[in-house]
């Protein structure tokens, strides 16, 4: 009986052990769980962090970009390296400036930044797209300079990420992809913001569209990116990181940390530049020893030796403790130098900066430079009402920073007051700040007083050229005009001279008369024609919207004589589009286009003539294409200047005046001209015209229709 008692009490003292070690393994688990989240939510707000701090880089290089529109790569350099990238922006393999080139727009694009930033730029690859998105700056440029140029809309992981950026107005981080110069090992990223004129984003899609301008980027790698925020991989615990396609961060990849028995693991989403990443925390035996508590063993074993366990659960707390306050210290200076880093980029930027308070209009904080800069001690500038310094009324001062706290503006233009007394037009990019609790107003003040100056000075520049121009308009209009009378009386007497004397005279006299009767008519036909050029806009018809069909169809049937003798057949597209325009100046532009084709058509071959329309944006593209004789490479420009002739008069009729008409009419309408042509294959002449607000198409004539 009391073998047996002393089993039950066996077992139930056993059974007493396992109860509580069970309850305090459970308590134990619950506990390590609640470290292990502590742990994961500390590791997401670094992260986000760090992608918050470097899309104000983006936002940085974009108002830069906004205050210039067009930076030289110098100032590109400086701004980059005063922002020191690779110390404070870890992971950051390049900063970079992607123009948006529209449809239509390269050639031009290419030979701006040739003239202004570099005389071999070229863009690649060769993409076939409509519009590019081209790398014009690239810091650090010493491992990056073969990007230069390269169109990452060619792309198709680059181009869906960039057209994202641009309809949201957002930054927006790119899937996985490989950059143009590798940063290491792992995957790499792009970050992208655009940058629409005028600075602030539209609130409209077609909007943000038809403003954008570019987009500041920046290239990451995955692993250096996440070590620059987390440190080298510890055993801590195994942190891993996945994209939404693919793994791209473990910090057990090397083997070295060793797993937990019973592994806990946290799973959070991130949401960064417009992606949803995955952040997954792992316990590991590390992470088990440290939160490791012995009183579920103690309840075990509470019969070996109760001194020894309590010791030991002594020292356990006390190691544990050790830890945690190891932890804190590591976290509280990682904390105290991540606020030193960012006071100092705000103390030491090159550009103006103020912190402003909203709530009563005063300067809480003034960096380096806008001490310099305004003139005062700092201890006068920060306090100082802004106020003082903006000209405006006070109630339009705060209106202005109501727009800049909610966000409605973060472009003003005004002018502040310097120490000095003197008075600076400045423009200024502002928005709100969280910190410490309170909304504050960051101000970065650019000095456009020189440039104001300068554009004032453009200005008249361009006035007195207009005036130049109208006056040598209107000097060719009149000496044209006056020499007809004349030079109409010399060829009248030279005529009546070869008729009457005309076979009376010996050879050479009948040819010197006919020489100088020709070169009367010549002269004559010169001055007719100049005396066209400068009516060109002197009509007085008005620019109206109207059919383009009705356009073409009396410059045809101006030509039916010369078509039929040709045999020519003129094709004109149906369901043309409306254009607003002077209609006889423009009939006459496609009159001499067609006149043109029908007459430098190749010998032995019909000429044909075929007239498209298609829309590109803004423009509408008209083409005129034929089956001529072409136009050699090297003229494709000067068939368009002033008595320009590629051929003898013996050849072909005319003065060579026809072209320059047409090119002065397209630029009157505020459209351009140019031409494509292989010799021996034909020209197409293609006319760019602005879309009218309102369009009607109307009928044109039939596809295909013989105008013979």
């Amino acid at each position: 009986m009391q073998s047996a008692l002393l089993w039950v009490f066996l077992a139930c003292c056993v059974t007493t052990s396992l109860l509580v070690w069970r309850k305090e393994s459970v308590g134990a688990r619950l506990q390590d769980a609640q470290r292990l989240d502590r742990e994961a939510q500390r590791i997401e707000r670094a992260l986000l962090d760090r992608f918050a701090l470097h899309e104000n880089l983006l936002r940085a290089g974009s108002a830069l970009l906004a205050a210039k529109p067009r930076p030289s790569r110098l100032d590109w350099r400086i701004f980059t390296r005063a922002l020191d990238l690779e110390r404070h922006y870890g992971g950051i393999d390049g900063l970079v400036i992607n123009a948006y080139v529209p449809a239509g727009q390269l050639p031009d694009f290419v030979g701006r930044t040739r003239a202004t930033l570099d005389e071999g730029f070229h863009v690649f690859p060769q993409s076939g797209l409509a519009d590019h998105f081209v790398i014009t700056h690239i810091e650090p440029i010493e491992k990056a300079a073969r990007a230069l140029g390269y169109d990452i809309g060619s792309e198709p992981v680059r181009r869906a990420a960039a057209e994202a950026a641009r309809d949201t107005g957002r930054p927006v981080l790119s899937p996985p992809l490989r950059l143009i110069t590798p940063g290491g090992s792992g995957r790499d990223y792009l970050h992208i913001l655009p940058v629409y004129a005028g600075g602030a984003a539209p609130a409209e899609v077609e909007a943000r569209r038809a403003g954008l301008v570019g987009w500041i980027s920046a290239g990451y790698n995955s692993l250096r990116f996440v070590d620059s925020i987390l440190g080298p991989p510890g055993a801590y615990l195994r942190v891993r990181l996945h994209d939404g396609v693919e793994p791209i961060y473990d910090s057990a990849a090397d083997g070295e940390v060793a797993p937990s028995d019973a592994p806990l693991t946290i799973v959070r989403p991130l949401a960064v530049g417009g992606r949803e990443w995955r952040l997954s925390v792992t316990s590991t035996a590390a992470f088990d020893e440290a939160g490791a508590q012995p009183t579920a063993t103690l309840a075990l074993i509470a019969g070996l030796g109760l001194s020894l366990a309590m010791w030991y659960a002594a020292s356990l707390l006390l190691k544990g403790r050790s830890q945690a306050l190891e932890l804190a210290d590591r976290r509280g200076a990682g904390l105290a130098e991540s606020e030193h880093r960012y006071r100092e980029i705000f103390l030491r930027a090159k550009v103006a900066e103020l912190m402003i308070d909203p709530a009563d209009g005063r300067i809480v904080e003034a960096n380096d430079a806008a001490v310099e800069w305004y003139g005062w001690p700092r201890e006068e500038l920060v306090g100082k009402p802004i106020t003082e310094i903006n000209t405006l009324s006070p109630e339009e001062v705060g209106g202005e920073m109501q727009a800049a706290r909610q966000e409605k503006r973060n472009h003003f233009l005004f002018r502040h007051r310097l120490a000095s007394g003197a008075v600076r037009d400045v423009e200024v990019h502002s928005g709100p700040l969280q910190i410490g609790g309170r909304v504050l107003l960051y101000s970065i003040v650019h000095d456009i007083t020189d440039r104001r100056h300068a554009e004032t000075a453009l200005k008249d520049s361009f006035s007195k050229l207009a005036n130049a121009n109208r006056e040598l308009e209107q000097f060719a209009y009149v000496a044209s005009h006056d020499l007809q009378e004349p030079l109409r009386m010399v060829t009248s007497y030279l005529q009546l001279l070869r008729r009457r004397y005309g076979g009376k005279l010996d050879g050479d006299a009948d040819e010197y008369i006919r020489f100088a009767v020709d070169g009367a008519l010549r002269m004559r036909e010169l001055i007719m024609d100049l005396l066209e050029y400068s009516r060109i806009g002197r009509t007085g018809n008005p620019i109206v919207a109207i059919s383009l069909a009705k356009v073409i169809e009396p410059a045809i049937r101006n030509l039916e004589v010369a078509i039929r003798e040709a045999g020519a057949v003129v094709e004109v597209q149906p369901d043309l589009p409306t254009v607003s325009v002077d209609e006889l100046e423009m009939s006459r532009v496609f009159q001499n286009l067609i006149g043109n084709a029908i007459k430098y058509h190749a010998p032995g071959r019909p000429p044909c003539v075929a007239l498209s329309c298609r829309r590109d944006g803004r423009e509408w593209i008209v083409s005129v294409a034929d089956n001529g004789i072409g136009v050699e490479p090297e003229y494709h420009d000067r068939i368009f200047q002033i008595f320009q002739r590629l051929h003898g008069r013996n050849e072909y009729s005319g003065t060579g005046i026809g072209l320059a008409i047409a090119k002065k009419v397209i630029e009157r309408h505020q459209g351009r001209i140019w031409l494509d042509s292989r010799p021996g294959e034909g020209s197409v002449f293609h006319i760019a015209l602005p879309v009218v607000q309102v369009e009607s198409v109307e009928p044109g004539l039939p596809s295909g229709g013989d105008a013979r």
